[in-house]
């Protein structure tokens, strides 16, 4: 017996959560680390030092990992005029040790940006982590958007749903060499941050064009992704 089934009609086409890059920022301490130092003190070969490439790698004197990240993003929330407690979303990662041995930095970033309604989210991805916390932020803001369209979570259906992706890493201490503590590269301080924006565009939506419905005070150069 062969079964039919019945096609579903769904009416009009949902409209669809759009994610851009509203901002992006970096924050590097003032202080550096000499690749001639290194030589000199036996903990890397001059040949190594060569192939690296790297004369000087950005180095935090006392700056922990976590506020480089705050002061990434502080930059990003103040150059699009940003309010932090309109974040939804907050995901930190980050590769090396974050100034305490039990507890969720992306906790600490929130509270300190005053993102008192963001859901902090911590991302250990080594070398990966930015890019897998950029995609988990995006997926989440963009759920979010359709579903405050819909009626399904709470929220306007007109505006933005924005979020934050950060990194920070501090590779100091006797724990690991920054210069020799890994294979054809060198660990250089700082952070980074990046302010996302979700709005609502009808399907299909051509991206060689602006399609979105962006809220008021959204920035300009926020392009879908």
């Amino acid at each position: 017996m062969v079964h039919h089934a019945r096609m579903r009609e769904f009416g009009p086409a949902t409209p669809r959560a759009t994610v851009g890059i509203a901002a992006a920022a970096r924050w590097l301490p003032d202080g550096s680390s000499q690749v001639g130092s290194a030589v000199d003190s036996g903990r890397l070969k001059a040949r190594t030092a060569r192939e690296l490439g790297h004369a000087a790698l950005p180095a935090a004197a006392d700056t922990p990992a976590p506020d480089m990240a705050v002061h990434a993003a502080r930059a990003v929330l103040d150059a699009t005029g940003t309010d932090p407690g309109r974040l939804d979303v907050l995901c930190h990662a980050w590769m090396y040790y974050q100034g305490h041995d039990l507890w969720s930095p992306p906790h600490y970033i929130a509270a300190r940006l005053g993102a008192a309604r963001a859901l902090p989210v911590g991302v250990q991805q080594v070398c990966n982590g930015g890019a897998t916390a950029l995609d988990l932020a995006a997926s989440w803001l963009r759920d979010r958007r359709a579903g405050a369209v819909d009626g399904a979570v709470d929220g306007a259906a007109d505006g933005a749903s924005w979020g934050l992706v950060t990194t920070g890493d501090r590779f100091a201490g006797s724990g690991f060499d920054r210069w020799a503590g890994d294979y054809g590269v060198a660990y250089g301080d700082g952070g980074t941050a990046l302010l996302l924006a979700a709005c609502v565009a009808a399907p299909p939506v051509d991206y060689g064009r602006d399609t979105g419905t962006w809220a008021r005070g959204a920035p300009r150069r926020a392009w879908p992704t």
